[in-house]
This record gives C-alpha cells, structure tokens and sequence, in this order.
C-alpha cells in the first residue's frame, strides 16, 4: 500500500493501474479498502484505474483524535484524487462511504 501526508495525517490508499476511467472505492464506517477487494480486482482487469481508500481513521491512515466528518473526508478524497492526478473518477461508496462520496461529488 501506499501513503501520501494531508496537514500531517497518513492517508493509505491501493492502487491498480489501467488506462481505462478511473475508478475511487469508499468503504463505509469502520471497514477499510480491503473491503472492496473483489470489485478491486474485477475493475482492474478491466483495464481500469482502481484507487481503494482507507479513509483516516480506519485501516492502515492515521486516527487523529478529531472529530471525523464527511467534509472531511470528501476533502481528504479531493486531495488524493488532486495528487494522484484521477480525473473525473467513478466513485463507489458503501454505506457510511456512499455518503462521503456524496458529499466529494458536491464539492465538484
């Protein structure tokens, strides 16, 4: 896995490279990326870009003590999608990751 640094917190994220649209997974409330493995791996061999998050707070990011709100996880999801240069990626959000998705797309 990989990691890049947002105002100090650790945000790790898997990657599969393609050249076909990108494509964000978002896992919901206490789960982390591995939970869209399967769809990870069936994405990829399409040809596409797969990024899967583990959102701060969950799996291998950092857990500040903070309050986690889904602003700040949809700008914590416009600053890897800014570095990583994804354009215009297919967001797919479980649950509470549906709603953090939610909220990115209104940022746009």
């Amino acid at each position: 896995m990989a990691s890049l640094k947002r105002d100090g917190v650790s945000l790790f994220y898997e990657e599969a490279k393609g050249d076909k649209r990108p494509i964000l997974l978002v896992h919901g409330w206490c789960c982390d990326h591995s939970f869209f493995a399967p769809q990870s791996k069936h994405f990829a061999r399409q040809g596409h870009r797969v990024v899967a998050v583990d959102l701060r707070g969950h799996g291998q990011s950092d857990k500040p003590h903070e309050d986690y709100t889904m602003q700040l996880f949809a700008d914590d999801l416009a600053f890897l999608c800014r570095e990583l240069q994804l354009e215009k990626p297919v967001i797919i959000g479980h649950s509470m990751g549906g709603v953090v998705a939610f909220a990115f797309a209104a940022m746009l």
